[in-house]
């Protein structure tokens, strides 16, 4: 399996991946279980897809998807891409901690925890900026049919969950030649 990661941004200074592995508002509960939104950090897009690309802050995606139809298991994506924006605020700024998992239904991993440090600077005087993570993924590989998830954390705070279903074709589609 081939990991490789863009971290970009538009208005920020020098975000980078440090760190031993590639890279790879949260919600909290107060003392009596009612949800608490954090101010600051914001996850604005989270999405699998074929490929993506930043140019200058500009977040290029192409082909979001979330569904796989093959009959054969096990599946190996030759190339397929997570991507994040987040939007932090001036309060923000600072070394982030950013932690990637991808699971079966069963819970467990099917690929190793990326992990990876960000460092969020603003040069200009605004209020808020946001930072593209691009995890592009080569040989994601599939044993069986099922319901997976790929979930984001910043700072240890759980900030969003994608699922991708692999299943066989549905029958109408089956020998048509249609795409899935």
């Amino acid at each position: 399996r081939d990991w490789s990661s863009d971290v970009c941004s538009s208005d920020l200074a020098g975000p980078r991946v440090q760190g031993p592995s590639p890279c790879g508002g949260g919600i909290l509960a107060d003392s009596v279980g009612n949800p608490v939104t954090l101010p600051g950090l914001k996850l604005e897009i989270f999405t699998l897809c074929e490929s993506a690309a930043d140019y200058g802050g500009k977040l290029c995606i192409l082909g979001g998807f979330d569904r796989i139809h093959a009959q054969e298991t096990p599946l190996v994506l030759p190339r397929c891409a997570v991507v994040a924006r987040l939007r932090v605020h001036r309060i923000e700024e600072g070394d982030h901690k950013l932690r990637m998992t991808i699971a079966d239904e069963d819970g467990k991993s099917i690929v190793p925890g990326i992990e990876a440090q960000v460092s969020v600077r603003f040069l200009q005087d605004l209020n808020s900026a946001t930072v593209n993570l691009i995890l592009q993924v080569n040989g994601l590989k599939l044993e069986r049919h099922g319901e997976f998830t790929i979930d984001l954390a910043v700072d240890g705070i759980h900030q969003g969950s994608l699922p991708l279903y692999f299943s066989p074709p549905p029958q109408s589609q089956a020998g048509t030649g249609l795409p899935p």
